[in-house]
């Protein structure tokens, strides 16, 4: 496999193996997990997102969320069983006026950007940089499209915050990959996800996912979760574990939950399904999904300035909604469809970007600050800043 021959050879992956012991028939040796990561020492001294924007080929093939399995003493080598959504990135709208004012593709600015793209006046140096290669990478994705004879539809999905949460199906074994923070496990069902090869520290995300998963599917018909497991035998679900914590920022209330979004194909280089497909998807096999919602006109945007007014007018709009209303803020999703298209099956998710909201970002910079603090002299507990700010 091509991908697995990059993962060996690449000096940016860090990989956690462990074999894991089993009796199925077949893998009389067990098995071994290899989580795939990125590996801290390619840095050097950048962020991961400067790292990622800088390199779109890692980008690409490194997702957040990466694990194959093989068997122990076994032929044909490892199999690809999970794969998350690219990394990707806030938004700055009035970079991206300004990038495709510098590729020929837009007007000379008429107004000033609102705090997620005025860049000259909230942003400076590598952040700047940053922010204005992202807004690049969506200018060339975009342009693609619109040279293909493509119109962009978007889609602004609720950006829930939390633990990222994966679920896929290795039909070898008939057990789940269940998985958080890039920790996966294998389970067939909820008894397996006490087996002693999980109840190491580092699993405790993982199994949090698996139990709610097992819950979700114990409420579905046979019907429905049959259909997951033919689906996700080639395909990741990937979602949010949220509640039950006061170390985020949006109150989900003391219960953990799974919330889904979006589903990866584990042999295509689109980034995941379209939205609509996704949340059909999930919400026919009955399974909880965020908030979501198309924006911009309704055959997609065909020009620069469609989607750069409907940009606006979503960053506007982020920026004024309360945190008790909108959270963390949400995820836009870039999907090229062919001009005049009604059936969606051609449709290609070519991008996606984060938008915050004003409070999320303000309380983010103060939690920080007091952890910053907290450091340095002890005496300050984050919770209770969380705390404070959810009273006022």
């Amino acid at each position: 496999m091509e991908l697995w021959r990059w993962v060996q050879a690449s000096p940016a992956v860090h990989l956690v193996s462990r074999q894991v012991p089993t009796a199925l028939p077949g893998f009389p040796n067990g098995l071994v997990l290899h989580d795939v990561g990125l590996a801290r020492s390619r840095l050097r001294g950048r962020s991961e997102e400067t790292l990622f924007v800088e390199d779109p080929v890692l980008a690409q093939r490194l997702r957040r969320g990466l694990s194959f399995a093989e068997t122990v003493g076994g032929e044909g080598g490892p199999t690809l069983i999970r794969r998350g959504l690219p990394k990707f990135f806030d938004l700055d709208v009035e970079a991206f006026a300004n990038s495709l004012q510098a590729t020929g593709l837009g007007d000379p600015l008429s107004q000033p950007g609102c705090f997620q793209g005025d860049v000259s006046a909230q942003n400076s140096g590598a952040e700047q940089k940053l922010r204005q290669q992202v807004a690049d990478s969506l200018v060339q994705r975009v342009s693609d499209a619109w040279r293909a004879g493509r119109r962009i539809l978007v889609s602004r999905l609720e950006k829930a915050n939390g633990e990222n949460a994966q679920v896929s199906y290795m039909s070898a074994t008939g057990q789940w990959v269940l998985c958080s923070k890039n920790v996966s496990l294998l389970a067939s069902a909820p008894s397996e996800v006490s087996l002693p090869q999980w109840s190491d520290h580092r699993y405790r995300f993982a199994r949090h996912v698996a139990e709610l998963w097992f819950d979700q599917l114990g409420r579905l018909e046979e019907r429905g979760r049959e259909a997951l497991r033919e689906a996700l035998a080639a395909r990741t679900l990937v979602g949010e574990l949220v509640g039950g914590s006061g170390a985020h920022l949006v109150d989900y209330g003391a219960l953990r939950s799974l919330r889904w979004f979006a589903v990866v194909p584990h042999d295509s280089p689109e980034a995941c399904w379209a939205p609509s497909r996704s949340l059909a998807f999930l919400q026919g096999a009955g399974l909880p999904t965020v908030a979501s919602e198309q924006i911009g006109p309704a055959t997609g945007c065909g020009s620069p300035s469609e989607l750069l007014g409907t940009l606006r007018a979503a960053s506007e709009a982020a920026e004024a909604a309360p945190l008790a209303e909108a959270g963390e803020g949400f995820v836009l999703y870039f999907v090229s469809v062919p001009e005049g298209a009604v059936d969606l099956s051609a449709a290609s998710t070519v991008w996606l970007g984060k938008l915050k909201t004003a409070e999320y970002r303000l309380l983010r910079r103060v939690c920080e600050k007091a952890k910053h603090f907290a450091r340095g002299a002890g005496c300050i507990l984050v919770e209770d800043v969380l705390t404070e700010f959810r009273r006022e």
